[in-house]
């Protein structure tokens, strides 16, 4: 060995155990400030860190990345901090709670978006999940940090004490998002909402809801004040590709809650300690409650990542969602199912143990085979997606809780085994289709995936009919909100379910969809952000790259269906919920035109009665919200001509604008109390500063006289832009006075015994009869609170009520 080898060698050396010595040899007690003081050029950064509480947050931590900004860079950076407060911050989103090294970094997918958890989620001042951030590999082989506000690029590896602690270089300091200023800069107390921190997470609706409506949250949170708990949350789309043999249905509801116990640890483990654990068979709660040997877990690692085996299934962490003792969440991969209840897998098959479940289906977006709710019940606009005003602080407007709340109501319909199920569990699941040379032709998804749909093929009588639902899922406005949306399977194919359920106006059961149960049936799924008419697109020197292909995906899509009998149809119908019912107006007298004339060819929107109404404030939020992706999406092509010769894009893309201009028979269905547009076209946050309306949107009975007399305008408005409709002899209508969104994709709401009605019709059999010309139908319902059938839904058990 030469002499600057030597050298080299013994400086690594001198390094490595200085940095080891940082840690306490009982424990790994980290001393983050005497680590950085080895290194001259981070000393600004390491004085900035000193002057926070942040060291002593990390003294007992361990599997962390800290992100370290060089002096001269850093220096460039603190001027676009807003104020000397945001600093702390700031510095948390620079700890990552995860070992991650710069080789790891380069073994990430490229030009692929991976969340990771950082300190500053840990506070409770981070907005949903705006205490995370995004690593994202490009193909030159650079690594980009993106907040929502900033991003960085990493420069190079300072130390790494393997699996405990990575120590990067960035070339800028990453500013925190929007922040809840009222929130405490220290750290939370003991009995942390589990629930909530799940549902601002955004991805694990299906567990959340599972948790809050079986009781078990509360016996998890009452653990946090003994040794702790850690917390293992399958992800949303780890339900969606549960194995059709594992069958959760079946299980009593005592054992559905073994199932969730098997998901948590008796103690807290941050995940270097899981990493480096050392006996690797867990007990978990069930094992508590079962006795020693049983439900327990194998825990190691393997290739990088923590790895866990139930004997039936192996799952591994794919990220910190939450860690701060005592308790730690982590999400996994797969559901675990414990061989105690499934049995075991061998080469054969199935092992010994209990047998597999039954087999049935599920409802829509959730896990196949598995009863439980939808992970987004009827995707209105902006349940997660960020809709920002053009006006006001720019808050969210999402409304990812209320779509977590619904999940949680009819999950705990299913948890009661006397309840009669409000979704269809005897659907057939239907596998995804991905559109055949869409890339080539640019008919891409956001992020330039191929789009996709689910088929059903018709039988009997309906063999040469055709149903088209176009999915809901709201609109993005911004280059973030879109770049957000990337990461969802509403801007990518690669996030879509692999199969999903048809139930309500999609069934294929004649008792819950008796006119339209046998036809060929579609669900197109949605990942433009445009209602399926933008055509542009978005490119930034920070290679943020957004495709707005809706109308391309939307003609590549009917070219394949044509191809595949829609061209030789008898009868069809296009429909469509919420941002989908939007993308139905549009395209109505399009998808007429592709149809022979001798066919019988009608739409449905379903929610999509969207007013350009002034909110509380006496804003047009819905406005500016239109405007921006009118602009930003480059639908001005798409739209009526006739309505943009003499007409703002914006106005016509309202569906007042497009519906006078119709010329398809047309029916629709709307509430005239749309839950979506009165928490966010009505009373959205931005115009309600102090919660004023909070109650009142979260369950319509807490609505003061006044709030109810403004609702009751609301609803004034409504028929008012539907006057002229009225007397569209082609038309159809059903206004509820119900506290709902869409109401044709779930049976309870379409076509069953509780379903609510209007002269005694059900929504199905009024639709119906308008479609087949039985009898005219423009039904309005009398004023809330008149109708003892509705379907009203109720929020507030998310705020503790």
């Amino acid at each position: 060995m030469g002499s600057s080898s030597l050298l080299l060698y013994s400086t690594h050396f001198t390094l490595v155990f200085f940095i080891l010595a940082s840690f306490s040899s009982s424990h790994f007690a980290l001393n983050i400030t005497s680590i950085l003081s080895a290194y001259p050029d981070l000393s600004d950064f390491t004085n900035l860190l000193s002057s926070t509480s942040i060291p002593s947050d990390l003294s007992l931590r361990s599997s962390l990345t800290l992100l370290a900004v060089p002096n001269h860079l850093l220096r460039l950076s603190l001027p676009r901090l807003h104020s000397s407060s945001s600093l702390p911050d700031a510095l948390r989103l620079h700890v990552l709670l995860q070992y991650l090294s710069l080789a790891d970094l380069r073994r990430l997918p490229p030009s692929t978006n991976t969340t990771i958890t950082t300190l500053l989620q840990t506070t409770g001042r981070a907005l949903n999940s705006n205490g995370a951030v995004n690593l994202t590999l490009s193909p030159t082989g650079s690594v980009t940090v993106r907040s929502l506000s900033s991003n960085a690029t990493v420069l190079s590896q300072i130390a790494t004490v393997p699996y405990n602690l990575s120590i990067l270089s960035v070339d800028s300091l990453i500013i925190p998002p929007n922040l809840d200023l009222t929130a405490s800069e220290n750290r939370p107390p003991l009995g942390l909402n589990i629930t909530r921190v799940l549902i601002d997470a955004r991805t694990f609706n299906v567990a959340a809801s599972m948790l809050a409506a079986s009781g078990v949250a509360a016996e998890f949170e009452a653990d946090e004040r003994g040794a702790g708990i850690t917390v293992f949350v399958p992800t949303d789309s780890a339900f969606a590709e549960l194995p059709a043999t594992e069958r959760l249905q079946s299980l009593p509801a005592e054992r559905k809650v073994v199932v969730l116990k098997y998901h948590v640890l008796h103690s807290y483990y941050p995940l270097g300690s899981l990493e480096s654990i050392v006996n690797p068979v867990q007990p978990t709660l069930a094992t508590e409650e079962s006795g020693a040997g049983r439900f327990t877990l194998n825990i190691t690692r393997v290739n990088g990542s923590v790895a866990i085996d139930t004997g039936v299934v192996q799952a591994s962490i794919t990220q910190t969602v939450f860690d701060q003792n005592p308790v730690s969440i982590f999400a996994v991969s797969r559901v675990l199912l414990p061989k105690d209840v499934f049995g075991v897998v061998g080469k054969g098959g199935r092992g010994g143990g209990a047998p597999a479940p039954e087999m049935g289906a599920a409802p829509e977006n959730s896990a196949a085979g598995v009863e439980v709710p939808p992970t987004q019940v009827v995707a209105p606009p902006g349940f997660h997606e960020e809709i920002r005003s053009g006006g006001g602080d720019g808050r969210r407007a999402s409304g990812g809780a209320v779509a977590s709340a619904i999940l949680i109501y009819l999950w705990r319909k299913w948890v009661d085994s006397s309840s009669k199920p409000l979704i269809d569990y005897n659907s057939h699941l239907v596998d995804l289709t991905l559109v055949r040379n869409a890339t080539d032709r640019g008919a891409v998804c956001l992020d330039g995936t191929p789009p996709g749909y689910h088929f059903q093929k018709g039988f009997g009588s309906g063999s040469n009919n055709w149903l088209l639902h176009i999915e809901g899922g709201g609109w993005c406005n911004s280059v973030p909100s879109c770049s957000a949306r990337m990461r969802s399977k509403h801007g990518s194919s690669n996030f879509m379910e692999h199969k999903d359920s048809f139930y309500g106006i999609l069934s294929h059961e004649q008792s819950q969809n008796p006119d339209f149960y046998n036809w060929n049936k579609v669900k197109i799924r949605y990942c433009d952000g445009g209602s399926f008419s933008g055509n542009s697109k978005y490119e930034d020197q920070n290679e943020t790259k957004l495709l707005f292909r809706g109308q391309l995906i939307w003609e590549a899509i009917m070219d394949e269906l044509l191809s595949m009998g829609l061209a030789n149809a008898g009868q069809a119908l296009l429909s469509g919920c919420s941002a989908g019912g939007l993308a139905t107006l549009i395209h109505c007298d399009d998808f007429r035109a592709l149809l022979p004339k001798v066919a019988t060819v009608k739409c449905l929107a379903d929610g999509a009665l969207f007013l350009d109404e002034e909110d509380i404030s006496g804003r047009r939020t819905m406005r500016s919200v239109y405007h921006d992706v009118v602009i930003l999406q480059g639908i001005e092509k798409s739209l009526q001509r006739d309505c943009v010769s003499h007409l703002k894009p914006t106005q016509c893309f309202f569906p007042k604008m497009i519906i006078e201009n119709i010329n398809t028979p047309l029916f629709l269905v709307n509430s005239a109390y749309d839950f979506w547009q009165i928490q966010h076209v009505l009373a959205p946050d931005t115009s309600d500063p102090h919660n004023a309306w909070l109650k009142c949107k979260m369950d319509i009975r807490d609505c003061s006289s006044n709030q109810i007399e403004r609702l009751q305008g609301f609803r004034a408005s409504m028929l008012k832009t539907l006057s002229s409709f009225q007397h569209n002899k082609d038309g159809g209508l059903l206004i509820t006075s119900c506290y709902i969104h869409c109401q044709t994709w779930m049976t309870s709401t379409w076509h069953s015994s509780n379903s609510p009605r209007i002269n005694n019709k059900t929504i199905a059999e009024a639709f119906g009869d308008w479609y087949f010309s039985r009898r005219e139908v423009k039904e309005i319902d009398c004023p809330y609170p008149c109708n003892p059938t509705c379907f009203n839904m109720v929020f507030s058990e998310l705020h503790g009520d």
